[in-house]
C-alpha cells in the first residue's frame, strides 16, 4: 500500500511539485519576517528580477525537452545586451556615420532591440548546426559556446559597460503599472516617524516644516521643546502630533511652489498637482504631498499593487511558448525527439530540424532576456549574467524538466524560476548570507534531479508490468 502511495506521488511529483515548492517557500519566509515579505513592493521586486530568468528559462525548456542543454545562455544575455546597447548609445552611434544620420533616439530603441533579438537567433543557430552536423555532444558546443560569446561580448565593448543610451530604455525592465487598491486618508501613529518629525518640525528651517509647525497647536509646540532632549517621545506628544497632522492636511491646499521648494516632489505627484490642484480628494493629495516630501519620516500609506513591465513581455511569451510546445505538431516533435530520438526519427521527425530550432528559440529568449536585463541596469555589461545559465537550467529542473529530455513545461520552468528568486528574496530579506544561498539552490537541483531518477524508474517499472501482464 505504502509502495504504491510513493509512486503516485512519484509521477504527480513533476506537477504539483513546484507548486508545492514555491507555496512552501513563500509560506516559510513570510512567517518568519511577514511585514517585509508579504509588501507589494517586494513581490513586484522579485517579479521583476524572476522575469529574466523565465523569459530565458521559456527557451531553455525547448531545448531540454529535445533532450539538449544550452550552457552559453549566460553569456548571450550579456552579448545581445552589448550589441543592443551599443547600436542604442548616443557614444557609438556618433561612430557609425553611415548609421548616425539617419537614427534618431527612438529609431536607435527599436533598431537596438532587433540587433539584440537577431544576436540570440544567429547564436542559437550556430550552436544548433554545429550540434546537429558536427555529431557534437551539446554540453561540449555550448560549454564552448560560453566563452567564445564572452570573449565576443567583451571585445566588442572594450571590456567597459555601454552607456549614454535612450531615456526610454530603462522602462522597458524598470517602469512598473501601478494600480491603487485602498487609499489611506488620516495619518496613524505607526505610520510616523516621530522623533524624526519631532525635530525636524520644531528645529527645521525649510518652508515646508515651518508651514507645517505654525499649523500645529500650542499644546504640541509646547510639548515639542519639553521633550526635545528626550530618548523617547511620549504617546501624549504623538498623539497631539496625529491630531494636528490630520487637521493640517484637511485644512485645505497645502502645495505652493514657494513652500516646497527645498522638499521637491516626484515628478509623478507633480504632474497630478499641476493637472488637478484640488485634487479629486484634497485630503488625499495633501497626504501624498506631505508622504513625497518626508519620504524617510512618513510610511507610505496606500495599498498600491505595482506590477512590473517585464510581466507584460513574460507573461504573453509564456502563453504563446506553452501552447506551441503542447498543441502544436512542432510541440510533439520536441518532446518525441528529447524521449527518444531513434523512434522519432523512424517516425519520419527531422530530428536536426527540430534540434536546430530548439537552439534558435533559446537563443532568442536568451537575447530578449538580455535586453531587458541591461535595460534594468540602464547599460550593456559585458561581463554581467555570470553564471545565469546556472540558474535558468535550475529553473527547469526545479520546475519538472528532466535532463534526460522528454519532460518539461512552460507553467513549470516559470514557477521554477519564482522558486529560485522568491528563496533568494527570503534568504537576503532574514539574513541568510549569498553563499548559504548557493548551497541550498544546489542541493534543491540536486533534490530536483533525484527525484526526477525515482519517478523515471517507477514509470518503467510501471510500464514493464503491464507489458507482462498482457
Amino acid at each position: 500500500m505504502w509502495k504504491d502511495a510513493s509512486k503516485k506521488m512519484l509521477l504527480l511529483s513533476g506537477k504539483i511539485g513546484p507548486v508545492f515548492a514555491l507555496i512552501l517557500v513563500i509560506a516559510i519566509f513570510g512567517s518568519i519576517e511577514p511585514g517585509k515579505f508579504f509588501s507589494f513592493q517586494n513581490f513586484s521586486n522579485v517579479a521583476g528580477q524572476t522575469a529574466v530568468i523565465a523569459i530565458a528559462a521559456i527557451g531553455m525548456t525547448f531545448v531540454i525537452v529535445s533532450a539538449g542543454i544550452d550552457l552559453s545562455v549566460g553569456s548571450l544575455v550579456a552579448l545581445a545586451g552589448v550589441y543592443a546597447t551599443m547600436i542604442m548609445s548616443s557614444d557609438h552611434l556618433m561612430s557609425l556615420d553611415y548609421l548616425g544620420k539617419y537614427l534618431n533616439s527612438s529609431s536607435a530603441l527599436s533598431l537596438g532591440i532587433f540587433v539584440g533579438l537577431l544576436t540570440g537567433a544567429v547564436c542559437g543557430l550556430i550552436s544548433g548546426v554545429v550540434i546537429t552536423r558536427g555529431k557534437l555532444a551539446p554540453f561540449i558546443v555550448t560549454l564552448g559556446m560560453m566563452e567564445i560569446l564572452r570573449g565576443v561580448a567583451l571585445q566588442s565593448a572594450g571590456g567597459l559597460p555601454v552607456t549614454n543610451l535612450p531615456n526610454n530604455f530603462s522602462k522597458i525592465g524598470n517602469a512598473v503599472w501601478s494600480i491603487t487598491i485602498s487609499r489611506s486618508l488620516e495619518f496613524s501613529e505607526d505610520e510616523l516617524n516621530f522623533t524624526a518629525l519631532s525635530n525636524r518640525f520644531r528645529d527645521g528651517t525649510d518652508p515646508a516644516a515651518q508651514c507645517v509647525r505654525a499649523n500645529l497647536s500650542d499644546e504640541t509646540k509646547t510639548m515639542l521643546e519639553e521633550y526635545k532632549d528626550a530618548r523617547e517621545i511620549p504617546d501624549e506628544l504623538k498623539e497631539s502630533l496625529v491630531k494636528d497632522l490630520n487637521a493640517f492636511i484637511r485644512s485645505g491646499p497645502i502645495y505652493t511652489p514657494e513652500r516646497f521648494e527645498n522638499s521637491p516632489l516626484s515628478d509623478r505627484l507633480m504632474y497630478r498637482i499641476n493637472k488637478n490642484p484640488q485634487g479629486n480628494n484634497l485630503i488625499h493629495l495633501n497626504r501624498l504631498i506631505l508622504e513625497d516630501a518626508y519620504p524617510n519620516f512618513i510610511e507610505k500609506g496606500d495599498m498600491i499593487l505595482l506590477i512590473p513591465y517585464p510581466l507584460f513581455i513574460l507573461i504573453p511569451l509564456a502563453f504563446l511558448a506553452g501552447f506551441v510546445l503542447k498543441y502544436t505538431v512542432f510541440g510533439v516533435q520536441v518532446y518525441a525527439v528529447g524521449s527518444n530520438e531513434q523512434t522519432a526519427q523512424l517516425c519520419g521527425v527531422n530530428v536536426n530540424r527540430v534540434k536546430v530550432l530548439v537552439y534558435i528559440i533559446g537563443g532568442v529568449t536568451a537575447g530578449l532576456a538580455g535586453i531587458i536585463h541591461a535595460s534594468r541596469l540602464n547599460t550593456g555589461q559585458p561581463s554581467e549574467a555570470l553564471g545565469m545559465e546556472l540558474e535558468v537550467i535550475a529553473a527547469v529542473v526545479i520546475g519538472g524538466g528532466s535532463l534526460m529530455g522528454g519532460e518539461g513545461t512552460i507553467l513549470g520552468s516559470i514557477m521554477g524560476a519564482f522558486i529560485i528568486k522568491f528563496l533568494r528574496n527570503g534568504c537576503n530579506i532574514v539574513g541568510v548570507s549569498s553563499f548559504v544561498q548557493r548551497i541550498v539552490i544546489g542541493l534543491i537541483i540536486i533534490v530536483a534531479v533525484y527525484i526526477d531518477q525515482l519517478r523515471r524508474k517507477s514509470l518503467a517499472q510501471q510500464t514493464t508490468a503491464k507489458e507482462t501482464e498482457d
